[in-house]
């Protein structure tokens, strides 16, 4: 099991790949400031559970990424149901709804098809490439960052 200094010696080394890659995904330096705090806070409880099959970065990296997406799911959330009400409220709601729902399928259905093409294209990589390769062409991280990182 890793241990809190451990833990410490990994947030001295990677927290800024973390932050980048919070801030990559959510779009606010202060945000994703809070995200790789809670990233590492995360790694801490799950600590227990990480066996050592990927380096402690890869674990560390994917919980920053699923905060950071569940941070965008609250925020998608609680944005439609607010501007939901405010269109309910306003001349051709109907219409203005049933516009935004199509667009969105329509949004989605291209996004799974790129998804799909990623998958087929990582396909049988091993957890670090696939890090490595996430950092370089999704984070644009340097090939210097990427070497300080891992």
């Amino acid at each position: 099991m890793i241990t809190a200094d451990e833990i410490v010696e990994l947030y001295h080394r990677y927290a800024h790949a973390v932050f980048v890659r919070c801030r990559k995904l959510v779009g606010n330096d202060d945000e994703a400031h809070d995200l790789t705090q809670e990233a590492f806070f995360q790694f801490f409880r799950a600590r227990e559970r990480f066996q050592g099959r990927s380096s402690a970065f890869t674990f560390l990296y994917r919980i920053a990424t699923n905060v950071s997406v569940d941070r965008l799911r609250r925020r998608k959330t609680a944005g439609e149901q607010l501007s939901t009400a405010a269109l309910a409220e306003s001349p051709g709601a109907k219409l203005t709804l049933e516009a935004n729902k199509r667009l969105s399928t329509e949004t989605n259905e291209a996004g799974l098809d790129g998804l799909n093409v990623l998958a087929r294209l990582t396909e049988g990589l091993d957890s670090e490439t696939l890090t490595i390769a996430v950092m370089r062409h999704v984070d644009g991280l340097t090939q210097d960052e990427i070497a300080e990182s891992l």
